[in-house]
Formats: structure tokens, C-alpha cells, sequence
């Protein structure tokens, strides 16, 4: 059945079903040669988001997701796991079967998932070493819906005032901020209040709390908002009440569109490279040769920033180490090290750097400094577009339908831009 729906189609693909011990059907777990390639070269932040009611069957699908060099969003997990069997048995299920198939799923550093739900645990037994953290916009959502005046049995103003409190507390810089507004806010919490806060909430907030978060490695991103773009893209092709079979049709399809426009974007990358005005010996253009992009982009902001701190900002504590004020506050720092949250979260020179490598006469291109993730090299070096064996990789189902219209202006571009792709490749 599994190949008949098209799954197998991908040279190297994994298909694993998950059953009962009498064999009813618990979940089908899918990554084809593309994704194990993609997350063998960015496994550092692994996105799991999930998405109830996907067909007929009432199906979950479980997208798990990294982002590339070029700050890409590339799907390298799909689950279809059944609505009225999902608990923390399933889920380390098919997260040690994800583990089997990609080795280095030793090298996650960094897990979000988008709720408040039995996957949390199940993710910090199976990554150990990873960090667990939880979407800011969905930790918020979730405070909405639960601290209701219905479910706690308070009134209108008390919700409104635990709110705005627990709203403090995500957004808490660090963990004496957090524990001024947790003190006040168990004086004045309604008891129902207090009771699901500290049972749900406070015993992780290194999980969910701004300040606490951001000391780890996550890449700058803070909410899940690049994994619920493509959910909503995949949403729209996927019909609720559809079969389960037309299910799986529809997101093999919306996933091969979503690459297409991915390798339209990395050709355009390769082919066009933006004018520098910088001359060769000018750290700017150093940079736009080394970095893709997205990096680029991120490190030319940290150089403007360098460019508006005045020389008092700048202060050589003759120890090897710089005190530098920023808007950011002030930090500690030397020419190849410094403690705010830019360079710990995305690995590329920050303001403080660079400040201190101006004042100290050195080059403020600094390429061992800039991790390899975000160059050129390894960008191409991972995508398929640009590998000779990709094209064994990456068939296309053509289904039959029994409803033709005339294609939109955003259909042509996309049938043209897959046309073009696949010339590409085949050349």
C-alpha cells in the first residue's frame, strides 16, 4: 500500500509504520533521501510542529524541520501519526526510529516544538544533550486559551492581571527579572491560577522564559513562524475529509513545489550575485564572497551597529577582555569571543567583536569566526540543485484529476521555475 501512494518513489527514502501490538495502524513516518542529506548538513535547531485532522482518518502530521545556510526552511521529517493513539510512547517511537535513520541526530543542539504537549518530555529523553525550548507565540496562545475566567473560575480582571503578569514573565530577561514578576504574581493569582502555573509552567521556564532561551544556540529564532508558514502552505492542499491516499498525493506534491522554489532561489543565489561597492580589500566585500545572503545580511547589520558606538563605548580592561556599551546593554568581549546573545545564537562576528577588533587594529573579516554553516561553499555543497547525483533523487508524480481549469499567472511561474529546475539538473 505504502508504494502504491507514490512514498517509495525517492531513491533511499525511509517508510516506517508504526502498529499495535494487534496491528492497528499507530502512525507512518516518511523522509526521503533529500531530507536525511539536508539534516545530515543542519542538524543543530530541529522545528517540530504539529497539525490535527489532516484526512479522512483524522490523522496528525508531524513536520520536523531545520534551517539551511541561507536561512531556508527545509522539511527533513513527515509523520502521519493517528489522533486517538498519540502519547509520549508513539512520539519516542518514532523519534528513535528518526535517530536510527540519521546518525546525526547526535549533533541537535537546539529542539522548539510549537505546544505545550507530551512531546516536550519525550524530546529531552531522546536529545539529552538538547536543548528543549517552546514558541514564544504559541507558550502565549496557550496561557490564553488555558486562564480563562470558565476554566479557573475567576473573574474578568483577575484573568486580565494574570495575563499581563505571565506575559512578564515570557518576555523576562533573565532569571531575577522572572522571579520579581513570579513573586508578585503568586501574591496576587487566584489559587486555580497559581496551582496550573506552577503544576505546567514554572518548573521549565528555562524552556519557554525570553531572558533563559536565548542564552542557548538557536539561530536567532525565537518562535516557530518559519514551520507555520509551510504548515499553512501544506494546509491549503490537503483536504480535511480527504482520503488517506490523496493525503499523502498532496504532500509529496506540496513538498516538490516547495523545492522547486527553494532551487530557484539558490540558483538565483549563484547566478546573481548582488553588486558590492566595497573594494576587494574592504572586510564588507571579504564577507559577500564568504557568506551566503542571509548571513550576510545578519553580519552587515552588526557592522552598521559597530559603526554607531563612539570610542567612551569602547573600554580595554587590560586583561584581554573589552567592556563595550551597545544598545544591547553592556557586555564582555575580546577580538574572537563575546557573551551576547548574536554571537552565541548564530556563530557569525557580532558588534561587540568587531568593535573591539577595530580598536585593536586588527581585520574585521574574521572567516574562522563565521560558522561554516552560513558560506557559500557548504550552502552549495548541500543542495540538490547543485549535486550531479540529485537528479536520481528527485522524481515527480503526475497524478490524473478529474477537474481542469485554467492554470493562474502563480501556477504558470511555478510550472515554469520546475521546468527550468529540472534542465538545470539534468545539464
Amino acid at each position: 500500500m505504502v508504494s502504491e501512494m507514490g512514498l517509495m518513489n525517492f531513491l533511499g527514502s525511509s517508510v516506517h509504520v508504526i502498529t499495535t501490538d494487534d496491528n492497528i495502524l499507530q502512525g507512518l513516518l516518511y523522509q526521503d533521501a533529500e531530507m536525511k542529506s539536508l539534516f545530515k548538513a543542519f542538524p543543530e535547531v530541529l522545528y517540530v510542529d504539529i497539525t490535527y485532522r489532516t484526512n479522512d482518518r483524522q490523522m496528525t502530521l508531524c513536520l520536523l524541520l531545520v534551517e539551511d545556510g541561507n536561512g531556508e526552511s527545509e522539511i527533513v521529517g513527515v509523520w502521519l501519526l493517528c489522533d486517538d493513539t498519540i502519547d509520549s510512547d508513539v512520539i519516542k517511537n518514532a523519534l528513535s526510529t528518526f535517530c536510527t535513520d540519521n546518525p546525526d541526530c547526535s549533533r541537535v543542539r537546539y529542539v522548539m516544538v510549537d505546544k505545550d504537549l507530551v512531546e516536550r518530555e519525550t524530546f529531552s529523553a531522546v536529545f539529552p544533550d538538547a536543548a528543549i525550548y517552546m514558541c514564544f507565540f504559541h507558550v502565549l496562545r496557550t496561557f490564553r486559551r488555558e486562564v480563562t475566567t470558565d476554566k479557573m473560575s475567576i473573574t474578568t480582571s483577575q484573568r486580565d492581571g494574570c495575563l499581563e503578569m505571565l506575559q512578564q514573565m515570557v518576555h523576562a530577561s533573565s532569571e531575577d527579572s522572572y522571579m520579581q514578576v513570579y513573586i508578585d504574581f503568586m501574591a496576587v493569582a487566584p489559587t486555580s491560577v497559581a496551582e496550573y502555573f506552577n503544576h505546567n509552567w514554572h518548573g521549565v521556564r528555562e524552556q519557554w522564559v525570553r531572558g533563559l532561551v536565548s542564552q542557548q544556540a538557536s539561530l536567532g529564532n525565537a518562535t516557530n513562524n518559519r514551520l507555520d508558514s509551510i504548515s499553512q502552505k501544506l494546509k491549503a492542499v490537503i483536504t480535511p475529509n480527504g482520503t488517506f491516499a490523496s493525503c499523502v498525493t498532496s504532500l509529496r506534491t506540496a513538498i516538490e513545489s516547495l523545492r522547486v522554489e527553494r532551487d530557484h532561489r539558490a540558483i538565483t543565489m549563484v547566478q546573481k550575485r548582488a553588486v558590492c561597492s566595497h573594494p576587494a580589500s574592504d572586510p564588507c566585500y571579504e564577507y559577500a564572497q564568504l557568506l551566503t545572503p542571509y548571513a550576510l545580511e545578519l553580519i552587515s547589520k552588526q557592522m552598521s551597529k559597530m559603526q554607531l558606538m563612539q570610542s567612551a563605548d569602547i573600554v580595554d580592561e587590560a586583561d584581554g577582555t573589552w567592556s563595550i556599551r551597545s544598545t544591547s546593554g553592556v557586555v564582555t568581549a575580546t577580538a574572537d569571543v563575546c557573551q551576547c546573545v548574536f554571537f552565541t545564537n548564530i556563530g557569525l562576528p557580532c558588534q561587540h567583536i568587531l568593535a573591539v577588533r577595530k580598536a585593536s587594529g586588527l581585520s574585521l573579516f574574521a572567516e574562522d569566526l563565521c560558522a561554516v554553516r552560513w558560506t557559500r561553499y557548504y550552502y552549495q555543497s548541500s543542495q540538490r540543485v547543485f549535486l550531479t547525483t540529485s537528479s536520481t533523487a528527485t522524481s515527480t508524480t503526475v497524478s490524473d484529476t478529474t477537474h481542469c481549469s485554467t492554470l493562474t499567472q502563480g501556477e504558470k511561474r511555478r510550472q515554469a521555475l520546475m521546468v527550468r529546475s529540472v534542465v538545470y539538473i539534468t545539464l
